[in-house]
């Protein structure tokens, strides 16, 4: 079973919160040291994880298919057009 642009773009919606979570959590000042270290671990494989789904989104996008470009997918503007 394939992903398809559609699951793609969710994938990396979702993706693109769970970075900013750990981000967060990483650099908070009241997180002790081990669970930013830890924390800082999982944004380093989020990270990877949102490069590999930008490469398989671009390689399956089209300008004419029904989904946005990369760049808007992710830009703060998009909100929501994923669930039909």
């Amino acid at each position: 079973m394939a992903l398809t642009l559609t699951d793609l773009g969710l994938l990396i919606q979702l993706m693109k919160n769970e970075i900013k979570s750990l981000d967060k959590v990483a650099n908070h000042s009241f997180v002790d040291s081990q669970t930013a270290k830890d924390c800082s671990g999982r944004l380093q494989q989020a990270k990877q994880t949102a490069a590999n789904l930008k490469v398989a989104y671009e390689n399956l996008w089209t300008p004419t298919s029904q989904m946005p470009a990369y760049e808007e997918l992710v830009s703060e503007k998009f909100v929501g057009a994923l669930i039909t």
